[in-house]
């Protein structure tokens, strides 16, 4: 149960149908300007996925070689281990995982990370749309955005 707006500004209480999410892009409106933002949402999520279709389509198109780090993890994700001499193994197995799917080539090295920005982008998002409910947004306010690296 949560408390819905009505036409009139009072709130009733009444069940949302298909939960938060349906709340957010569901049919139920609290005012002229909810479609509207609704479309712009809909809008930037169709620009951060186009964003991110280009940049992988830059990476594999592109000339360049692997840097001296990119090299350094890349030959740690052929040797998997718990650890290593100046970095933790994520991105050791996160390559190591890019590689078994895609191959050795520095394209593939390297398409986590456009990957993972559009991830974050999205987590950003959600969040921002978290704080703007007045009911939902408390347990987020205090956040401030740690996936941000």
């Amino acid at each position: 149960m949560t408390l819905i707006k009505t036409a009139e500004g009072v709130s009733s209480s009444g069940p949302t149908p298909g939960g938060w999410w349906t709340g957010l892009y569901g049919a139920r409106t609290d005012g002229a300007g909810t479609r509207d933002t609704r479309h712009g949402l809909v809008l930037l999520v169709i620009i951060l996925a186009g964003l991110t279709g280009l940049r992988i389509a830059a990476l594999f198109v592109s000339p360049s070689e692997l840097g001296f780090d990119e090299a350094q993890y890349w030959d740690w994700s052929r040797h998997f281990a718990f650890g290593y001499f100046t970095k933790p193994p994520l991105i050791a197995w996160i390559i190591g995982i890019e590689r078994g799917l895609c191959g050795d080539t520095a394209a593939c090295v390297r398409l986590a990370s456009p990957l993972f920005h559009l991830i974050e982008s999205h987590m950003q998002l959600l969040l921002h749309i978290a704080q703007s409910l007045p009911q939902r947004g408390s347990q987020f306010r205090g956040y401030g955005g740690g996936f941000s690296t």
